[in-house]
């Protein structure tokens, strides 16, 4: 029995050092192997409880079992009998099944009646901790749907060995918080509201044989971009009011002028405090 016992011990500890030096010296193919399977199937086992804890259920009608208490027998032992009626259940967002990414992975959520992305946004810190997970972060596709990209670790801890630069005058600087490489094109600039910056106007005139014209409304991407915060941020500033916002065949899009009127705003606050 004792050699059996061995035995099995050095099995478990040769096992546990395989993963362990695996997990080391290839992380990539741990997580996606080992690591992601097991990290999926908590967070759907888990998705119940850190909805309601973070304040994402809505009370909906269902019909449920529900204990009705009887009459008290002689014995003095309640008769409890099980009921199946209608009744006001926590009903979480809907969720897809999770897909690893490089440094963790990421869900779609159906957003429930009255849910906006910045709901999401509010709670990412929540769900972050719920989950031991580094970071959430919020974005939306569509109307409806909520996109939860998770990062297990810190990338920017240890940053290894950027990939070169596959293309003519396209540099790799760093790193983003994503992980990804961060790439600056030195032919074409990405002005603050996603144009490109050619070498000048007449450039552009010359080339799509008529000049450049002024947009006066922006996508979410674009108006974050043009105020250097996150799209979470903005959309708790549209969510609130802050800045002014309209729907064109059910895509939002902002006014530029909504944009210098927040500005001006705060900066009028700025200046009273």
């Amino acid at each position: 029995m004792s050699d059996q016992f061995l035995w099995m011990l050095g099995a478990l500890a040769a096992i546990a050092a395989g993963l362990w030096a695996w997990r080391r010296w290839h992380y990539r193919s741990f997580w996606l192997v080992v690591g992601f399977p097991i990290t999926a199937i908590t967070i759907r086992a888990t998705w119940r409880k850190v909805a309601l804890g973070c304040n994402l259920t809505k009370k909906r009608q269902r019909f449920w079992f529900t204990t009705v208490p009887g009459l008290v027998a002689s014995t003095g032992v309640v008769r409890v009998r099980r009921k199946w009626q209608r009744i006001a259940v926590d009903t979480k967002p809907f969720m897809w099944l999770p897909l690893p990414t490089r440094h963790g992975w990421r869900v779609t959520l159906h957003t429930l009646e009255g849910q906006i992305p910045a709901d999401y946004a509010e709670v990412a810190e929540r769900l972050a901790h719920s989950w031991g997970v580094h970071a959430v972060r919020v974005s939306s596709d569509k109307p409806g749907r909520v996109r939860l990209a998770a990062t297990v670790r810190d990338p920017l801890v240890k940053v290894d060995e950027l990939p070169p630069s596959t293309e003519l005058l396209k540099v790799t600087v760093g790193r983003l918080e994503t992980g990804t490489p961060w790439v600056i094109d030195s032919v074409r600039r990405t002005g603050p509201f996603g144009r490109r910056r050619a070498s000048s106007q007449s450039h552009d005139r010359h080339h799509f044989g008529r000049p450049s014209m002024t947009r006066l409304l922006l996508t979410v991407p674009e108006a974050a971009e043009a105020l250097a915060i996150s799209r979470s941020k903005l959309y708790q500033l549209l969510a609130t009011g802050a800045v002014a916002s309209l729907r064109i065949d059910g895509s939002r899009r902002i006014p530029v002028t909504a944009l210098n009127d927040y500005i001006a705003r705060m900066t009028s606050k700025e200046n009273a405090a």
